[in-house]
């Protein structure tokens, strides 16, 4: 068995400004640093880790590097678990990309198969590539438990991928919140997934994604 413990990134600056970042390497807000201390704190406590694995986008890093410096542990970043890449759309705000682009706003914002960002991904090459790279983690750490740092998107479509939903339903499973810990195990070929979101630890600080998003 492995135990997977998948944490959203902390609130960032272009949560703050209600960005779509992408690939774009914007860091964490002041809130999104005070949000990487209190998880960290909860994980330092709670769960004993073997590896420690991260998109390579900064505000993914900065979010588990207070645990990864509790423990003395490295962080192995990985380009697989980078948001979807927006494109034309990165640095735009929800509102412009709609100006801009309706008619594939809305098709993204409605999962519809193949419809993505002008210039950008999918959400199915999203799924391809971060549920190709965990599957060979899990081989490399049987027995283990490793910690996965990665993006509001990302954790989408490898929930869709964990049970077996179809990836225009994404709309049906709810956004991960900053900074908090969806915990999946898997054992003999099967995922299942034992906390989704958690982060009751963080008290006054939890932030979420709107669900029209």
């Amino acid at each position: 068995m492995v135990k997977i413990f998948i944490v959203r990134h902390g609130y960032s600056l272009g949560n703050e400004k209600d960005l779509i970042t992408g690939h774009y390497d914007c860091d964490l807000a002041e809130y999104g640093f005070k949000q990487a201390n209190l998880v960290s704190d909860y994980i330092v406590k709670n769960i004993k880790l073997d590896k420690i694995y991260s998109s390579s986008l900064c505000r993914a890093v900065n979010t588990i590097k207070p645990v990864a410096d509790a423990l003395n542990m490295p962080i192995i970043k990985e380009d697989a678990f980078k948001e979807l890449s927006a494109g034309e759309w990165e640095g735009l705000s929800f509102n412009q990309a709609m100006e801009l682009y309706p008619k594939e706003f809305i098709a993204w914002i409605n999962k519809e198969e193949g419809a993505g960002p002008v210039g950008g991904e999918t959400w199915e090459s999203v799924q391809k590539r971060a549920s190709k790279k965990l599957e060979e983690i899990i081989k490399e750490n049987d027995g283990k438990n490793i910690l996965l740092c990665s993006h509001g998107g990302v954790i989408k479509t490898l929930n869709c991928y964990f049970m077996g939903m179809d990836i225009t339903k994404m709309n049906d499973i709810e956004w991960a919140s900053n900074a908090s810990i969806t915990e999946v195990w898997y054992d003999d070929g099967k995922y299942t997934i034992k906390k989704f979101s958690f982060d009751d630890y963080l008290g006054e600080l939890k932030t979420q994604l709107p669900k029209t998003v």
